[in-house]
């Protein structure tokens, strides 16, 4: 991992501070090398979920959501989703706005670039197939914040069974989910947290 990639600065709040971050690292920029350079400790949730646009696997290959205060983003390991973070920026208890950045990034990001996941008719993201109630942010243009949701408890996946995937995940047959679990699981401290209760599930 490039010495850039390490753990530095303050944990992202919003998703610009997350742009600003991927703009600061060595390009092309790599979400394994995002992962790695956010300050531990790093919270997480992982879930085995195909209702998303980061499907997962199977519960060995989860969608994993990573909180950092104000923001919550997400990864899955493998899989269509696989080169995609998904952002979720908190704008009260149960609603946030959403965006998405597809890696490797090869250039600077302008501050639009997450918000670029609208219908050609600029009305809805792609969002609000599963996020109900979508609305335009002023202020902020082809940005909507829409309802969050949470993963159903059976579909959970625990933190030990993340490590020992992390573990004993072999790098000559999944080079990519081990490069992910690595930059996740290296460099600090990852400990498991949960979504609010008031928020709707899957």
């Amino acid at each position: 991992m490039d010495e850039a990639c390490l753990p530095a600065g303050e944990a992202p709040q919003t998703i610009a501070d997350a742009v600003e971050r991927i703009n600061a690292l060595p390009k092309p920029v790599t979400l394994p090398c995002f992962l790695a350079s956010l300050p531990r400790p790093l919270d997480i949730v992982a879930t085995e979920s195909i209702f998303s646009a980061q499907p997962s696997l199977d519960r060995d290959h989860p969608r994993m959501f990573l909180f950092t205060g104000g923001l919550v983003m997400s990864i899955v390991l493998g899989g269509d989703g696989g080169h995609l973070l998904e952002f979720g920026e908190w704008t009260s208890d149960t609603r946030s706005i959403k965006g998405e950045i597809p890696f490797p990034v090869t250039t600077e990001l302008d501050g639009s670039a997450p918000y670029e996941i609208l219908f050609e008719d600029r009305e809805l993201t792609t969002c609000a197939f599963c996020h109900a109630a979508e609305d335009p942010v002023e202020g902020l243009d082809g940005a909507f914040v829409s309802d969050a949701l949470r993963p159903r408890q059976r579909d959970l996946v625990s933190l030990e069974r993340m490590e020992a995937v992390h573990e004993f995940c072999d790098p000559e047959v999944e080079p990519e989910v081990c490069l992910m679990l690595h930059a996740l699981f290296d460099f600090g401290e990852v400990r498991e947290t949960r979504f609010d209760l008031r928020i709707a599930t899957f």
